[in-house]
């Protein structure tokens, strides 16, 4: 795929050719269908047999529901309104009925959508700051093997700590850093398929929107000793995006609740879409499912069982009822955590321990 990214420029010269093919300049075969997996410069992009394909010009002209609702194309139903709640490579996206949804291009066109901003319950208890791009085009066009194309240095690096503040979540949903282009790193964040083993195709669809991929089973935290743990986060920064946050590290160094002075290192492997700014939504299982469940149709168990949607369960013991595979991390909550309620931090960003590297298989190239 990289190689489309290299030819982008040649779209401009063969773009009146083939015009319901325009991707044969490319070298690329049209799509027979017309789901949209990434868009970039040259148009919109599909797979089918495990090959790239360009998505025809007669889908928008002659399908209405993909012109009309382009995130149909994306496995999302249009929003019915235009409040924008999260914007990204595809597009403006907002929540309804607890789903994420496409904002129409009509929203545009009628001047008459809401200015894109943070409207998530921040106060709420495990809030889950989801993973806003849950299967959503890639929005980096970059090439991330490319090691001579380098990013801007992170405007999230700085040499004093911030101040932010942190909920808790788990919600079995494919990670928005595990989707291909989001950031300059040796890999995207691994996604594990239902059984855990990791899925290797980066554009396979989120468990949460009726795909194959998940949360792998392994990225929940543990503790190192008595002041130090390691762990994983979806996060939203202020000044910052995706393309510098996905799979950088930072140093939490909690400062209120019965945690206050304990320290926890955590890769960014999600993006939330509804988290307040310097906000860390911290995965531990049984944290509280959220706006999604991706957990009921990977584990088949009722969501009921997960606990509250914000905050999830109330006692270790029903760490039981939990999977298996997920109690240490929930054990982790209830023991060195001592179940705190969204502890307020001060965080900094720091190199990635090996240990967490291994386990999502990103590593940040700059």
């Amino acid at each position: 795929m990289n190689c489309k990214l290299l030819l982008s420029i040649v779209s401009l010269i063969g773009a009146t050719n083939a015009a319901s093919c325009w991707s044969n300049a490319l070298g690329y075969e049209c799509c027979k269908g017309c789901t949209v997996i990434e868009t970039d410069g040259s148009g919109d992009w599909g797979v089918e047999n495990n090959q790239w394909c360009g998505i025809p010009s007669s889908c928008k002209s002659g399908n209405t529901s993909n012109a009309t609702c382009w995130s149909k194309g994306l496995g999302y139903d249009c929003c019915k309104g235009c409040n924008t709640i999260y914007t990204d490579g595809s597009g403006d996206w907002g929540v309804e009925n607890n789903q994420w949804c496409g904002i129409p291009e009509s929203c545009k066109s009628n001047n008459n959508n809401n200015n894109p901003g943070n409207t998530g319950n921040t106060g709420n208890t495990g809030n889950t700051g989801n993973t806003g791009n849950t299967g959503k085009t890639p929005s980096n066009t970059n090439d991330p093997f490319n090691p001579t194309n380098n990013l801007a240095t992170s405007p999230i690096t700085e040499t004093e700590k911030r101040v932010g503040q942190t909920t808790r979540y788990w919600d079995c949903c494919k990670p928005s850093c595990a989707w291909n282009y989001k950031a300059k790193v040796t890999h995207e964040v691994y996604s594990c398929r239902k059984d855990g083993s990791i899925e290797p195709v980066v554009y396979a669809t989120s468990g949460c929107g009726g795909g194959e991929a998940f949360m792998c089973n392994d990225q929940q935290p543990w503790a190192i000793n008595d002041k130090l743990s390691y762990g994983f986060a979806a996060a939203n920064i202020s000044g910052s995006d995706e393309e510098h946050w996905c799979c950088a590290c930072f140093k939490l160094t909690f400062t209120s609740t019965s945690i206050a002075g304990k320290q926890m290192i955590v890769q960014v492997t999600n993006t939330g879409g509804d988290l307040g700014n310097n906000h860390f939504d911290i995965q531990m299982p049984g944290g509280g499912l959220g706006l999604f469940d991706g957990c009921s149709p990977q584990f088949g168990v009722d969501a009921s069982k997960w606990g509250n949607k914000y905050g999830g369960l109330t006692s270790e013991s029903q760490c039981s009822l939990l999977p298996e595979v997920l109690q240490p991390g929930c054990h982790w909550r209830y023991g060195w955590f001592e179940d705190a309620d969204n502890p307020a931090m001060e965080f900094e960003e720091v190199q990635c321990p090996q240990e967490l590297v291994d386990i999502t298989g990103c590593a940040r190239l700059a």
